[in-house]
C-alpha cells in the first residue's frame, strides 16, 4: 500500500505542469497508467494552488461535502461531476486533473451518504438514503450557491452510474441548467443477475417496512454487508490494476469514506426513481451523450439502451440515437486501462466542445 500524502483532503489532482486551456482531444494529453506513479507526487502542490474543499447544509440538515478546482482566472466553463454509489471526490484524483488540464473548472460533490458527506443513518457502513430525491435536491443546491453565481459561459454535466441517475432526475426537474451531460454507465436499472427485477422489488419494499418496525431505520439488502477490499483479481469495476488499487488505497487510509452494501430502504427508493426517470422522459431537454460500458455487470444495460430510444421517441437528442458503447469495458469508465480511458476522455470533450456557445 503506497502512504498516504498529506491530509485527507490532499489526493484531489493530478499535475504534470502548467494546465492548457483549451479543448483538444489528444489522448497524449491524458494521464497515463506508466505515470501514474509520478503523478501522484505532485498532487499536493496541485491541491494548494487550485482546490477548495467546502460543505454545504443538505436535506435533514445534513453536511454535504464538495470540492472546487478552478484556474486562476476562471474558465469560461465549468463541468460539475456527479459520482457513483459509494465515491468520494477523493477518489476522483485523476480525473479532476483531465479536466482541469482542458481548461475547465471543476465542481465535483460527495453525495449524502458517502465520501466525506454526512450519512442518513447512525450507523455509518449502510449505503442509504430515505428520499432519492434528497439526493436531486443536494445536487440542486450545489449548483444554485456555487456554479450558477459565477455566470459561466458553458456548464457541462457529468455523471456516473448512481450520479447519472441523480443527474438525470436533476434535469428533467431543471432542463435548461446544463449545455450538454454525458452519462458514464448511468444508473437507470440494476443488474440483479439472475434475479427477476419485481422479485428484488418487492423484497426489498417489504424488508424495508419491516426494517422501520424492528430496526431504528434500515438495515442491509439480502446479501449484503461491510466495506471490504476486494482483490484486483475478483473485481469488475476496471481491467487497470493501478487505478484500482490507488482508489481502494484512499479507502484503505481513510475509513470515514468506507460505506458498504445497499440498504433495502436505498433499494427501495433507487428503484421507484429509476421508475419515475421513465415515466418523465420527455422532460430532458439536454443534449446527452451516454456511454455504455459493453462487459457491465452492476447495471443494467438494457434499460440504458430503453432510456436513449425513449428520449429519441420523445424528440429529444441521445448523440448518435443510442448509447454509445465502449467495448471491452467494465463499469468504471474513466478508471479503466489507457487505451479505454482515452477513448472515453475522447468522446466527452469531443461532446462538449460540438455543444459550447
Amino acid at each position: 500500500m503506497r502512504p498516504w500524502i498529506g491530509n485527507s483532503l490532499i489526493a484531489l489532482v493530478f499535475s504534470i505542469g502548467v494546465p492548457m486551456l483549451g479543448l483538444a482531444s489528444n489522448s497524449q494529453q491524458y494521464s497515463s497508467e506508466q505515470q501514474f506513479e509520478h503523478q501522484l507526487l505532485k498532487i499536493d502542490e496541485f491541491w494548494k494552488q487550485h482546490a477548495r474543499a467546502d460543505s454545504f447544509v443538505g436535506q435533514q440538515e445534513l453536511n454535504i461535502h464538495f470540492v472546487v478546482i478552478s484556474h486562476p482566472e476562471q474558465a469560461d466553463s465549468a463541468i460539475v461531476v456527479s459520482p457513483g454509489r459509494t465515491e468520494s471526490y477523493l477518489k476522483y484524483t485523476e480525473l479532476a486533473y483531465d479536466l482541469f488540464m482542458q481548461g475547465f473548472d471543476v465542481f465535483i460533490i460527495d453525495h449524502r451518504g458517502q465520501g466525506l458527506s454526512d450519512r442518513e443513518t447512525a450507523y455509518r457502513q449502510y449505503g442509504d438514503v430515505a428520499d432519492f430525491q434528497y439526493y436531486v435536491d443536494d445536487f440542486s443546491q450545489l449548483i444554485e450557491t456555487q456554479v450558477s453565481p459565477l455566470n459561466y459561459t458553458n456548464t457541462f454535466l457529468l455523471g456516473h452510474s448512481l450520479g447519472g441517475a441523480i443527474s438525470t432526475r436533476y434535469m428533467q426537474q431543471n432542463p435548461d441548467t446544463f449545455d450538454a451531460a454525458v452519462l458514464s454507465a448511468p444508473m437507470y436499472g440494476i443488474d440483479f443477475g439472475n434475479l427477476p427485477k419485481w422479485l428484488v422489488s418487492g423484497l426489498s419494499s417489504v424488508m424495508s417496512i419491516w426494517d422501520s418496525w424492528f430496526e431504528s431505520q434500515t438495515g442491509y439488502a439480502f446479501g449484503q454487508a461491510d466495506y471490504q477490499r476486494a482483490a484486483f483479481e475478483d473485481n469488475q469495476l476496471s481491467h487497470s490494476k493501478v487505478r484500482y488499487e490507488y482508489s481502494k488505497d484512499i479507502y484503505d487510509q481513510q475509513p470515514l469514506l468506507q460505506i458498504g452494501g445497499p440498504s433495502n430502504r436505498w433499494l427501495k427508493n433507487c428503484i421507484a426513481a429509476m421508475g419515475t426517470i421513465y415515466d418523465q422522459v420527455q422532460q430532458q431537454k439536454t443534449p446527452l451523450l451516454l456511454m455504455q460500458a459493453q462487459l457491465d455487470t452492476v447495471v443494467d444495460n438494457a434499460a440504458q439502451d430503453r432510456f436513449c430510444q425513449s428520449v429519441v421517441d420523445a424528440g429529444t437528442a441521445c448523440e448518435g440515437g443510442k448509447a454509445t458503447v465502449i467495448e471491452g469495458a467494465w463499469h468504471e469508465l474513466y478508471f479503466e486501462t489507457d487505451p479505454i480511458r482515452s477513448q472515453v476522455l475522447d468522446l466527452t470533450f469531443e461532446f462538449y466542445a460540438k455543444h459550447r456557445k
